[in-house]
């Protein structure tokens, strides 16, 4: 058993360098591999040939595919390295920190408004009632964040990565998104008030409930966007994509 199992792991790498996604460590991109990896021990324990397990092999490659979904959506999910300490040090001291690794810090209730991160990693960082308002946020990373009643008012997200983050109830009322991606981002009850929105890709994101009125949604895509009570979505004139994927002149 233990020979099937070391030709297990070498197969799993295998696959791995074929698919490229050795290096996407976030926690939320690897639940669908612990689904795969449970089912892969459940053949080893229902004693099927190890043989014709390894002939599914493209179907695995599918599965995991599909999975992190990057052919069907040309996502991209940077990868969330390890948090480096010192930088967080620096950034609590100083209020700035450009370009630095903050991936999977807590952040709770942190008041960080006007602080520099043009281009930090905060993926997976916990900033759950966090003031950033007016803090410099552009092309950072927060994919897998939760902002949940975040103050994010005035804060630059320009080209910002908010990737299946969670948003719900946060305060982003003159923010300016464009060209953000917020594919299914949790906005529920979120204020996006006045803010500026254009080319922002909503893809099936949630915004049951937010608030929309003023907001400039100019060249956004809310394809499979969830819009139930969403309050002041106008469109008209916009050159957007609705919810239904049809075109707004």
């Amino acid at each position: 058993m233990s020979d099937e199992l070391e030709m297990m792991r070498a197969e799993w790498r295998v696959i791995n360098d074929e698919l490229g996604i050795r290096n996407y460590e976030l926690r939320i991109m690897s639940y669908p591999l612990s689904i795969i990896s449970s089912l892969s021990l459940g053949v080893v324990k229902r004693r099927r040939n190890f043989l014709s397990f390894l002939s599914c092999k493209r179907k695995l490659k599918l599965g995991i595919a599909w999975g992190f979904g990057l052919v069907a959506f040309n996502l991209h999910i940077p990868a969330a390295k390890a948090l480096d300490p010192v930088q967080l040090e620096q950034f609590r001291q100083t209020g700035s920190c450009a370009n630095c690794d903050l991936s999977g810090a807590s952040l709770i209730d942190a008041r960080l408004s006007n602080t520099d991160l043009r281009g930090a990693n905060l993926a997976a960082a916990d900033l759950t009632r966090a003031d950033l308002r007016n803090a410099n946020l552009t092309g950072a990373n927060l994919a897998g964040t939760s902002l949940v009643y975040a103050s994010l008012a005035g804060a630059n997200l320009t080209r910002a990565n908010l990737q299946v983050s969670n948003l719900t109830r946060a305060n982003l009322t003159n923010a300016i998104l464009t060209g953000a991606s917020l594919y299914r981002s949790r906005l529920m009850g979120a204020s996006l008030a006045s803010a500026d929105l254009r080319g922002a890709l909503f893809w099936e994101a949630d915004l049951t409930s937010a608030n929309l009125i003023g907001a400039n949604l100019r060249g956004a895509d809310l394809r499979g966007a969830l819009v139930e009570n969403t309050i002041g979505l106008e469109v008209r004139g916009s050159g957007a994509i609705l919810p239904n994927g049809a075109f707004q002149p």
